[in-house]
């Protein structure tokens, strides 16, 4: 499971909750991919889009779901 340091993410001072966010959508995310291996540069871009906001997340979630039943 992907898991950040607060430190490491950029703006979390200035967002209130945004770390805690962040941590929920990552959450969400390795839930939903699962056990995979996974580049640095795709770590990166799993992080960069669990800075996106919930409802962001949450469809993208569906649309994982929706490629694993096929």
């Amino acid at each position: 499971m992907l898991h950040i340091l607060q430190k490491d993410i950029e703006w979390y001072k200035r967002r209130p909750g945004y770390y805690g966010m962040v941590q929920d959508n990552l959450k969400k995310l390795n839930d939903t991919l699962g056990d995979i291996d996974m580049t640095k540069d795709q770590e990166k871009t799993l992080v960069w889009l669990a800075g996106n906001d919930t409802r962001t997340i949450d469809n993208i979630i569906k649309v994982i779901e929706k490629l694993k039943q096929d």
